[in-house]
């Protein structure tokens, strides 16, 4: 049986500023293909996405390069007791006293 769960998704490398501190840096932010479909459902362009999730973060996104196509690959059986099922939130004993993974 195949335990494997493959996620089709893009890298993005940005140059940002932290508003906060002035000082600019690189990040990568991975947005899922679904991610990038939905934005495109409500009419937003991927840019306006990663501006809105930088700037709630106190970022200022000065560059956007372009996306690298990867795909990530989860083992659902080496992580089955921290699965969400259906709704149900389920707390690992292993991952920190008091984190929800919900």
């Amino acid at each position: 049986m195949n335990n494997e769960l493959r996620i089709p998704v893009r890298l993005f490398s940005l140059i940002v500023k932290d508003e906060r501190t002035g000082m600019m840096e690189q990040d990568t932010i991975v947005l899922t293909k679904e991610q990038l479909h939905a934005c495109q459902v409500v009419g937003q362009s991927v840019t306006d996405l990663i501006l809105r999730i930088y700037n709630r973060q106190g970022y200022k996104v000065l560059d956007i390069g372009k996306p690298v196509k990867k795909e990530v690959a989860v083992d659902l059986y080496a992580h089955k007791g921290t699965i969400i099922a259906e709704g149900e939130a389920l707390f690992d004993p292993s991952y920190g006293e008091g984190d929800c993974l919900a």
